[in-house]
């Protein structure tokens, strides 16, 4: 039976508030004028999720389009003479071959990475129909070309949205299984992701490498915390949304892997705060403890792998937040992925053998999100 400690581990952190939003006040105001000093064109006070601004090394750069089901197969266009007119679209073993590295833009087209005039398909005469087979084809504005990635997974065709990609077996996944349109559904065949969020993300940024920890096809990227300065490589973000203002930060981690299990636009806040904003803004999810002033001390059991949990102490009010991914009370270590903090990408919140959690640095009260995708 795993531990579950009761209500009576759940300290008030209401009277720390006022004293945490004055220090952000603060600090706000200490970075405004530095900056200014600096002569910097950053703006210290930037909207939630607005894009401060593109680093130049960045590159368009294609990403494997999973089958969200099987993580092991993706959407391959299959030809000799790649690209083509009419290249059969199929499931395939995912490799890094240019045939399976594909852009969604902001038109919907799911374009070819590598060769950018080139589209998904859906090759009909009287489009829509079940059954129509989708290919490659030179990119138009054409609804047959048009797309829509819903947070579910599913790929709807943009010119109607009751069809959508399938992978068209009848002992799926198999390589080879051909992509067609069909009703949409709650089906595995039809739910898809593209694996953006991976190793190859943190390449985009020069210089940045990846820290060797991958969970649910989110990387750690970035360098060990070392001082104040460390990891600030500027705004990171992927397809319009921002993740950090500062560069690969606990936050950036957190928000990335948000918005790739949701498709849901990350709040902005510090670490402290993290899981309680993200349940602020969606109520669908789960918070312990609720409230905005609620902290647990102790080990309880809707805490899982997979969730987003925040963390801090009374001497450290900007805290820390990661992602759980492993929780072994009998040796008294819970795993967590997380950026700029050690500098594999991997930490460990300790547990008690009474309940008693606490991570590195000091910190002992938390908060976190559960029933994620």
């Amino acid at each position: 039976m795993p531990l579950n400690y009761g209500e009576e581990f759940i300290v008030d952190r209401s009277v720390n508030l006022a004293v945490r939003h004055r220090l952000r006040q603060v600090t706000v105001l200490l970075m405004a004028a530095s900056l200014a000093v600096l002569g910097t064109a950053l703006s210290a006070a930037q909207p939630a999720n607005a894009v401060a601004r593109t680093v130049a090394t960045n590159s368009v750069k294609g990403e494997n389009f999973e089958n969200a089901t099987d993580l092991n197969t993706c959407l391959d266009a299959n030809s000799n003479g790649y690209p083509a007119n009419g290249d059969v679209i199929q499931l395939w073993s995912c490799t890094t071959a240019p045939e399976q590295e594909w852009v969604l833009n902001s038109s919907g087209q799911l374009q070819s990475a590598s060769n950018p005039s080139w589209c998904l398909d859906a090759n009909s005469t009287d489009y829509p129909n079940e059954g129509d087979a989708v290919q490659l084809w030179g990119c138009i504005a054409n609804p047959r070309q048009e797309w829509v990635l819903t947070s579910s997974g599913l790929l709807e065709s943009a010119g109607d949205h009751s069809m959508c990609l399938d992978a068209n077996s009848n002992d799926y996944p198999n390589d080879g299984d051909g992509m067609q349109l069909w009703a949409c559904g709650a089906n595995s065949r039809q739910l898809w992701r593209l694996d953006w969020a991976n190793a190859s993300f943190c390449g985009r940024y020069s210089g940045v490498p990846y820290m060797g920890t991958t969970y649910d096809g989110v990387a750690a990227c970035g360098t060990a915390y070392s001082s104040a300065k460390s990891n600030e490589q500027g705004a990171i973000s992927y397809n319009g949304v921002q993740f950090d203002s500062v560069g690969f930060q606990c936050v950036e981690l957190a928000a990335r892997y948000f918005y790739y299990l949701t498709g849901h636009i990350p709040p902005d806040a510090d670490g402290d705060f993290y899981a309680w904003s993200i349940y602020s803004k969606y109520h669908q999810y789960g918070i312990y403890p609720a409230g905005v002033d609620g902290a647990a001390t102790s080990y309880q059991s809707t805490l899982v792998p997979g969730d987003i949990i925040s963390m801090w102490s009374s001497s450290d009010l900007t805290g820390h937040v990661a992602i759980v991914t492993s929780i072994n009370l009998q040796s008294g270590r819970i795993g967590v992925i997380d950026e700029n903090a050690s500098g594999s990408g991997t930490d460990y919140i300790s547990v008690s053998p009474n309940g008693k959690m606490t991570f590195p640095g000091g910190l002992d009260e938390f908060q976190w999100v559960y029933n994620l995708p």
